[in-house]
């Protein structure tokens, strides 16, 4: 009886290291694929922060043009063309054909530019946010002034 229990206890240690490989394996599949979907979900996240934060910086050039045009519009007028538009609201005319870097976050730095188009008695305004993120990205927001005063 002794051989008996002796063999059954060789077999099944045999049959326990096999399952203990089979149980890390999966373990360690499983941690990988959560740290794989932590990763894709924390890009996921940063990039969408980064898009909203470009929207943000679109939306406030807009106002910014507003009240340009709220507060002269005979300046207004004179607006035709690419401009670059800094944080402070200034307008300037790009160097090298493009608007630099020119509002600077902790994450990230943008690029702010403003396209003026005359359209009869309107204009056109486009305000377009550059950005890096996994590539050059964008965000433009385009509408219509008009003399309303």
């Amino acid at each position: 009886m002794s051989m008996r229990t002796t063999g059954t206890f060789l077999s099944q240690s045999g049959q326990t290291l096999v399952e203990a490989i089979v149980v890390i394996g999966l373990v360690m599949l499983l941690v990988t694929g959560l740290i794989a979907g932590t990763t894709t979900s924390l890009k996921s996240s940063q990039s969408g922060r980064t898009k909203s934060e470009a929207l943000k910086f679109a939306d406030e050039g807009m106002e910014l043009i507003r009240l340009m045009r709220d507060d002269n519009w005979t300046t207004f007028q004179s607006y035709s063309g690419l401009y670059c538009l800094a944080s402070d609201g200034t307008l300037t005319l790009p160097g090298a054909l493009s608007c630099a870097t020119n509002i600077h976050t902790t994450d990230n730095s943008f690029a702010r530019s403003v396209t003026f188009t005359w359209l009869g008695d309107k204009m056109q305004v486009h305000v377009s946010v550059a950005y890096q993120d996994g590539g050059q990205q964008s965000v433009d927001l385009d509408t219509y002034f008009t003399q309303w005063r």
